[in-house]
């Protein structure tokens, strides 16, 4: 995901809690590069977290790879947003180029509708 969009889900993490979802991000860089992406997030706003949700560290590739989202040739995974159920199931996988934004409202609806 794009900062951007990481700030905005991470914003209204509550909403989407209140439908028994979780938003998690996972991304094949390391800790030490999440943390330091964090500190430039929070020195551009002025000392407060704006990231409320966890980041995963996929240095191993197995959480890329196990959900189909590694692109094993650049050993990176590609721009995706799953949508899993309790049942482990993967019930919304959409992969997109870097830079496509993600719409908060419409993952929302997208999850509202699983859970009906």
């Amino acid at each position: 995901m794009e900062a951007r969009d990481l700030v905005e889900f991470s914003d209204r993490c509550d909403e989407f809690d209140a439908v028994g979802c979780s938003v998690i991000a996972c991304s094949t860089d390391s800790e030490y590069a999440h943390y330091n992406w964090r500190q430039q997030l929070e020195r551009t706003n002025r000392g407060e977290a704006v990231i409320h949700l966890p980041v995963v560290s996929d240095r191993t590739r197995r959480i890329s790879r196990a959900f189909g989202v590694l692109n094993e040739h650049e050993g990176q995974a590609v721009r995706a947003m799953l949508i899993i159920d309790p049942m482990q199931q993967i019930r919304v996988k959409i992969i997109g180029d870097t830079g496509m934004s993600r719409s908060v409202d419409e993952t929302l609806m997208l999850v509202q509708a699983l859970t009906i």
